[in-house]
């Protein structure tokens, strides 16, 4: 049976947001794509310095950036292990989001795999051992 819940809108979307979100409350508990749990504290900084930057770009420039500064997109098909977390599909968040999976490269640190709803953009996974997909 499909989810039909619908998703509460902020009381905030009065004016049109054109800066992304970036997520973290669905990050999956697999403690390999965890970050809480990843073993090289530089991810973590890098991580933060790339979302600081991206999240200062309008998302129309977002999106127009080359994916090896920006994001690219993937077919969920692509993704070895399931790390969407069901509490985020039950939700009701994965039907209102894009089709596929965007990919924030991390350069040689790992990458997010992230889901997009609007301007949200919700981390999914950190992928710091390169083998959640084929590169």
């Amino acid at each position: 049976m499909k989810n039909t819940k619908k998703i509460k809108e902020s009381s905030f979307r009065s004016y049109e947001l054109e800066f992304p979100l970036f997520n973290f409350t669905f990050l999956t508990s697999m403690k390999r794509y965890d970050l809480n749990r990843q073993e090289n504290d530089s991810v973590s900084k890098i991580l933060l310095k790339k979302l600081m930057m991206l999240s200062q770009l309008p998302i129309d420039k977002l999106i127009a950036l080359r994916r090896e500064s920006g994001l690219e997109v993937i077919s969920e098909n692509q993704v070895k292990r399931d790390v969407i977390p069901n509490v985020f599909s039950e939700s009701g968040r994965y039907e209102e989001c894009f089709n596929g999976l965007f990919v924030l490269r991390l350069g040689k640190s790992g990458r997010l795999l992230l889901k997009r709803r609007h301007e949200v953009f919700y981390v999914i996974a950190v992928d710091t051992h390169f083998d959640l997909y084929s590169h």
